[in-house]
């Protein structure tokens, strides 16, 4: 073999292999693109519920202070409300700490 012909064979074989890590690079950060706006929808979601249990708690302890009697099912009320803004603050911890970590990738 000639060393034009293996000089030639090396070309193509590494045409073909940036051909594939361009292919690959592409698709990669198509995902990306995609998983970004998905995590971005989710936070909004998790801002909205949180928005909306901590309003609901706010309006169940106003209710309860207006109340001239201790109501059970509204100091339960209060409590979930409370309960869920917690679990939501949580989630939405651990989905800004995934954005983070996607955007360092």
């Amino acid at each position: 073999m000639s060393k034009f012909g293996f000089f030639t064979q090396f070309l193509i074989i590494f045409k073909w292999i940036r051909y594939t890590l361009f292919i690959m690079d592409f698709f990669k950060n198509k995902v990306k693109n995609k998983l970004k706006k998905y995590q971005e929808q989710k936070l909004d979601e998790i801002l909205f519920k949180i928005q909306f249990h901590e309003s609901t708690k706010i309006e169940l302890e106003k209710k309860k202070k207006q109340s001239p009697h201790d109501d059970v099912k509204l100091a339960k009320d209060i409590a979930y409300h409370a309960q869920m803004v917690d679990i939501w603050i949580g989630n939405e911890k651990k989905l800004r700490k995934q954005m983070a970590d996607n955007e360092r990738d």
